[in-house]
């Protein structure tokens, strides 16, 4: 996220600020922004606590973008939604969003955080938007009504006011309640909240046969032709009692999954939430940064990693990655540069293949336009594109919903960064669906494609308390 909280005007979090200041510079904005129907911004200071903790002071719809080692934000209510729907929806985004940037006036002197969208896609539009992720939509995007960024030095607390509440009275009161949140977070600084760890009660799954089939008919139409690769993906349902609170679970993901991207949007009664590995696209300054996540094996033995980077298997897969992300960007840019052989990513419970790619654009593109050009890449969809997500859509019968999507933010610039929600999964009050995918090739094998598909479950399942011998136990 490019924004740069040391150069903010605040000096630590408990820092006393003057509060007229601020009141003074809002109120002045009244009478222009209220005739050009501006949405307006203003930032306080704030104490420093893990971001997730801001999902915990206030129910309702919220987000969380918390990549690892860089600038994190949440985000509470909104004060403007987008929504989109349908094979159009990255262009309906993005002309909405340029529209609201216009709009934004920022009343806070020397703020140091440019004006977010939060948000993400569907895998493929919803083909029955019903249940869980009818909330979601095939598209959603939201300017936070409050949000909460920090680094790890400095935060800040923010308020978005639309045109309708551009009054005196309603900003004064605005002011205090965000005063009030801001105590409220001093009060987590000092004394985190005590929380509880469900116990798994009942567990379900595709069985084994089931997935053996599909992957034997991916693999025999590879042959045939009509394939390189397609993922295959599947899902694991939970109850739990207590239910899970996915403030926790995002907690647990920090400590499990360090090196990982954490995500969440709660939207009504449900919480999509993960911590992924893997970048789609960042753009930043006219520099395009992508990569190719692919080709897995099992983390622990430090043999591993030879064996993967020895893995003809496992090569050929990954080389499709990189090989159509090229293909992908080639057009659109100059100076690509990616390394001759990919690299091990090293995570808790599993070793991928790595391959990043850098380049610069030819000419100016929005963050969503590349979005758009590289979902769904081969990693999570397959070769050729099209033909892999038909095949998709007609076997897996577990909607993906969300998971597997881009999810992220961008700014008024059109720069932005979204990353693939991967090791994912939706929680519904007791409920928790977890989803994971194994690439297929023609190479590929039924049971250890399962086998690897458990272990891309294992962060989530760790952060939500389950064994892996618990699964197993209620699965026999």
């Amino acid at each position: 996220m490019s924004v740069d909280l040391a150069s903010a005007p605040f000096t630590s979090s408990s820092e006393r600020f003057d509060w007229e200041r601020v009141q003074h510079a809002t109120l002045s904005l009244l009478d222009a922004a209220r005739a050009e129907q501006a949405i307006v911004l203003l930032s306080v200071p704030a104490p420093l606590v893990e971001v997730e903790e801001l999902l915990r002071l206030r129910g309702g719809d919220a987000l969380l973008w918390a990549p690892a080692g860089g600038p994190q934000i949440a985000g509470l209510g909104s004060c403007v939604e987008i929504r989109a729907s349908g094979q159009t929806r990255f262009a309906e985004v993005r002309a909405q969003a340029d529209a609201l940037f216009r709009r934004v006036r920022v009343a806070t002197p020397s703020d140091p955080a440019p004006p977010l969208l939060l948000g993400g896609f569907s895998f493929q539009p919803l083909r029955e938007p019903a249940g869980d992720w009818a909330a979601f939509g095939d598209a959603h995007f939201v300017l936070p009504r409050i949000s909460y960024a920090r680094d790890e030095r400095k935060a800040i607390l923010r308020l978005a006011l639309a045109p309708a509440e551009l009054r005196v009275d309603v900003v004064r009161g605005e002011l205090l309640a965000l005063e009030r949140l801001r105590t409220e977070l001093s009060a987590l600084e000092h004394s985190p909240a005590a929380l509880q760890r469900p116990k798994l009660t009942a567990a379900s799954e595709l069985p084994e046969a089931v997935w053996t089939s599909w992957v034997e008919a991916i693999r025999a139409q590879i042959a045939a032709g009509k394939f390189e690769k397609v993922v295959a993906a599947r899902a694991v349902d939970f109850e739990l009692s207590p239910a899970p609170d996915p403030v926790r679970v995002l907690g647990q993901l920090r400590l499990v999954a360090p090196e990982c991207t954490r995500f969440a949007v709660r939207r009504g009664a449900a919480t999509f939430l993960g911590a992924t590995p893997e970048r789609l696209v960042s753009l930043r300054s006219g520099v395009v940064e992508t990569e190719a996540l692919a080709g897995s094996i099992r983390a622990g033995d430090p043999a591993q990693s030879a064996e993967l980077l020895d893995s003809p298997k496992e090569r050929a897969e990954h080389e499709l990655v990189v090989g159509e992300l090229v293909r992908r960007l080639e057009a659109l840019v100059t100076e690509l540069r990616r390394p001759a052989r990919p690299e091990v990513r090293a995570l808790r419970h599993v070793l991928h293949l790595w391959t990043p790619i850098r380049a610069a654009l030819r000419e100016s593109l929005h963050v969503l336009e590349l979005v758009e050009r590289l979902h769904p890449t081969p990693a999570v969809g397959g070769v050729p594109t099209g033909d892999a997500l038909r095949w998709i859509a007609e076997n897996e019968p577990t909607e993906r919903g969300w998971y597997s999507a881009p999810i992220g933010w961008c700014d008024a610039r059109g720069e932005g960064e979204f990353a693939v929600a991967l090791r994912a999964g939706l929680i519904a009050g007791a409920r928790a669906r977890l989803y994971a995918g194994a690439g297929i090739v023609a190479a590929s094998n039924a049971h250890a494609e399962w086998l690897e598909t458990r272990l891309k479950l294992q962060a989530l399942t760790s952060a939500l308390g389950v064994a892996p011998e618990e699964l197993a136990r209620d699965q026999s």
